[in-house]
């Protein structure tokens, strides 16, 4: 069994948060693996520029999470953090986005969605 870690961001722009669509029409937060080595923060910045072309500022607290799968165990972060700006552009990992509501998030992301039952 592989085990890792993932950074991901709940990236915040006003009252809307940046969901991407993976190319089986799967939500998910920008994010990705943290590199030997790598403080989370760093590696949170990294992912969300390669995978949007965004900056980002005010990174808050770390929220954990985790997901097993077969083959797979992955230990995770969660920041909430907002757009500091940048030129848009999404990754070929991605097949859209969508700038939505909390609300609207919930039950988009079943990975996380132990982590988002804390947003109410």
């Amino acid at each position: 069994m592989r085990v890792g870690h993932g950074v991901k961001g709940l990236l915040y722009r006003g009252s809307k948060v940046l969901l991407l669509i993976d190319r089986n029409g799967q939500g998910d937060l920008p994010g990705g693996r943290v590199e030997q080595g790598e403080d989370l923060r760093d590696a949170l910045r990294r992912e969300v520029w390669e995978e949007t072309g965004l900056s980002i500022k005010n990174i808050g607290l770390p929220r954990p999470w985790w997901l097993s799968k077969p083959q797979v165990f992955v230990f995770g972060t969660t920041f909430f953090c907002e757009e500091a700006g940048g030129n848009f552009r999404l990754s070929q990992e991605h097949g859209g986005y969508e700038w939505v509501s909390f609300r609207d998030l919930k039950g988009r992301l079943p990975d996380h969605r132990p982590f988002l039952r804390q947003l109410r």
